[in-house]
């Protein structure tokens, strides 16, 4: 049951990322943005993971999901436990930590990602935006040329678009 002002397992990491901020279930902050680059923790070896379930799917997009699992997992117990992890969309997922380093959690949400064109399709997939294969082509060349290219006009002669079309 969820009951307002009772804790949840969930803090926000905002950056100048120095600390993380508990929530609480009637904490303001559900209902506004939060800013840019703020991730979100979620220790589930505290408290009932399911009802926090709710929350953290429906958070904001672009928002960063660090999951810190519990200390000892009976998967026999808890059989929903790694669907409903995958199922939030975790940036990462660390093994229990009694108290989390805001440093590891900020060397986290820092790191380059191995394929940046294959996490942009991903992304819009999980928000329903669905594009073929045309382009996601565009889309994997316009990344693989951003290093050597200043212009749209550069990167649409490159890609063989008009301008306009791109």
């Amino acid at each position: 049951m969820n009951h307002p002002g009772q804790s949840l397992p969930l803090s926000l990491f905002i950056p100048l990322y120095d600390r993380l901020e508990a929530l609480r279930w009637d904490d303001p902050r559900f209902a506004r943005p939060s800013p840019p680059g703020t991730g979100l923790v979620w220790q589930l070896g505290l408290g009932s993971w399911s009802g926090v379930f709710k929350v953290v799917r429906r958070r904001p997009a672009g928002m960063a999901l660090i999951v810190i699992l519990p200390a000892t997992v009976e998967v026999d117990a808890e059989p929903q436990l790694l669907r409903v992890v995958e199922s939030c969309r975790p940036h990462s997922i660390l093994p229990f930590h009694r108290e989390p380093r805001v440093d590891d959690l900020t060397a986290l949400l820092r790191r380059e990602p191995e394929d940046l064109s294959v996490e942009i399709m991903d992304y819009l997939q999980w928000r329903g935006i669905n594009v073929d294969i045309e382009v996601r082509q565009i889309i994997r060349r316009t990344i693989d040329l951003s290093a050597e290219l200043r212009s749209i006009t550069a990167l649409a002669r490159a890609l063989y678009l008009s301008r306009r079309a791109h």
